[in-house]
């Protein structure tokens, strides 16, 4: 957890400005009930979950708990679970304190063009170790978003893959039968993401939403044409916002060019960057320059085009959901977070609470006996695979053959050499002391190969010892990674059927900000 995070949540005066008090205020008062969505993306909203299979009801009016994440293979790293389960928590009580209507939403980060990020996922394997799975399209979707990403056949055969390194169960063919109908019944990879999260998360509220529908894009484009206005303001802001940050010891976690734009334009399919020089738009990685009113223009006409960057995006979200109490976040999302209040501030829209998301780690009563027997926390499996090895190999049980080889050892030597001497006094020619010298090699020479024997009994004993703990790293703290950083959750679904997920659930407290252990 970065410094940053552990302050907020602590309450550190020296982030009041930038996050306000500590998270816990979400509850401090009955969340305020702003303008209702946009009529036309409430119906989006409804028809979606129906597209998903979802049966959802929304007026538009509920005080909304957002959290999101980019599409990710097989539904990402597991922290994507943490974080729609924190905002299910949430939205549950605030309905329950204060008797209003709230609902969990996911969104979909579906206009994210950073494939190589979400290209590969890690499946736990039965041997305790991660394996990759890398999704090579032939088609060329190099900034492409992710609605545009198209999900091709080579896909189910990692689909099988995957089920066939994860530990199984009754629920594997199922699991993985699920999987192969809902890649066929998709048309990209945020598609699939989203129907992959609508089955996680069938049985709870929680409603899923992707920025680039139609009706979302018109419903930002006020906020656009704001942008239009003074395309550097944001970027301005979020710069000095980090540099007051940095001079508090915490950084900034966005830097941004000074000419940069915070939002994007579909250029044939592609999300390109736009910067603002010499009172023109320019897109440098298509060479082409647009004036205020033809960018204004396009967005009349196109506001599809369009889409916020991370300095942004924020700010839409509010806008499009304007009761938004809360945005849960991973600790990389709280530091930008920090950064935001005063594009907040410019476009004169309030911030929700940025609240942390559930840390879990998925474990097993034998891990958790393990981690006892060697005295191991969770810490600790952080640290390189060598150094844990070379701590605890001392603590293996003593050999006592080998020990006892060594003590009677040396006595024998000195017993043949006390030999040697007193025949050579008594008798050189009968008893030559050559003769006797090799009677002490060829007994040394026992005693080594005894040795040996030994030693290699012993080194099994080590090597189980470096087994157990590959397991242990490879299963709790991949790569020295936080588990939750690596994983997808199929990894462990294939072997613990969709209940895993409500398991979950009731494993996690969102008023803990730790680590928490779930046994599975």
């Amino acid at each position: 957890m970065s410094s940053l995070v552990q302050a907020y949540i602590s309450g550190d005066p020296r982030l009041a400005e930038f996050l306000g008090g500590p998270p816990q205020r979400l509850f401090d008062a009955p969340p305020s009930q702003s303008a209702p969505c946009d009529a036309d993306l409430v119906t989006a909203l409804r028809r979606h979950q129906t597209r998903l299979g979802l049966t959802r009801t929304l007026s538009g009016d509920e005080i909304v708990v957002v959290t999101g994440q980019q599409p990710g293979l097989f539904g990402g790293p597991l922290y994507t679970v943490y974080k729609a389960l924190t905002a299910v928590a949430l939205a549950r009580e605030l309905s329950e304190r204060y008797g209003c209507k709230a609902i969990p939403l996911f969104w979909n980060a579906s206009e994210d063009h950073d494939f190589e990020e979400v290209r590969t996922t890690n499946i736990l394997s039965r041997q305790g170790v991660p394996v990759a799975l890398t999704y090579t399209p032939e088609a060329d979707v190099a900034g492409a978003p992710m609605h545009r990403v198209p999900v091709e056949p080579s896909l189910h055969a990692l689909i099988d893959q995957a089920a066939a390194l994860a530990f199984g169960s009754n629920d594997a063919d199922a699991i993985r039968g699920f999987l192969h109908a809902s890649l066929d019944a998709s048309d990209s990879l945020a598609d699939w993401f989203s129907r992959i999260m609508a089955r996680l998360f069938r049985d709870t509220p929680l409603v899923l939403f992707a920025p680039h529908w139609p009706e979302a894009r018109r419903a930002a484009a006020p906020t656009l044409r704001r942008v239009l206005d003074d395309p550097l303001a944001a970027t301005r802001i979020v710069n000095e916002a980090g540099e007051r940050l940095t001079e508090r010891g915490f950084g900034a976690q966005v830097v941004k060019s000074d000419d940069e734009c915070p939002f994007f334009l579909d250029v044939g399919g592609r999300r390109r960057k736009v910067l603002w020089r010499d009172d023109g738009f320019r897109l440098p990685e298509e060479k082409l320059r647009l004036s205020r009113d033809e960018m204004a223009a396009i967005l009349t006409s196109e506001p599809e085009r369009f889409s916020p960057n991370v300095t942004l995006r924020p700010v839409v979200e509010q806008a499009l959901f304007p009761s938004t109490a809360a945005y849960v976040a991973g600790p990389g999302e709280i530091a930008y977070w920090a950064q935001l209040r005063g594009v907040f501030d410019w476009f004169e829209t309030p911030m929700p609470v940025v609240y942390p998301r559930a840390s879990a780690v998925l474990t097993t009563p034998k891990l958790r006996r393990r981690m006892q027997e060697f005295g191991l926390s969770l810490s600790d499996l952080s640290t390189a695979e060598s150094t844990l090895i070379e701590r605890l190999l001392p603590t293996l049980p003593p050999d006592a053959p080998r020990r006892a080889l060594a003590d009677h050892r040396a006595p024998v030597a000195r017993a043949l050499a006390e030999l040697r001497a007193a025949l050579a006094a008594v008798d050189q020619e009968a008893w030559p002391a050559d003769r006797i010298r090799r009677m002490e090699r060829r007994i040394e020479h026992d005693f080594d190969r005894l040795d040996r024997a030994l030693a290699r009994r012993d080194e099994r004993a080590a090597d189980q010892l470096r087994a157990r703990i590959r397991r242990l790293t490879g299963t709790l703290a991949p790569w020295r990674k936080p588990q939750e950083r690596v994983y997808t959750v199929f990894s462990f679904l294939f072997g613990q059927g969709w209940g895993l997920i409500d398991r979950i659930a009731h494993g996690l407290d969102v008023h803990q900000f730790h680590m928490h252990e779930i046994d599975l």
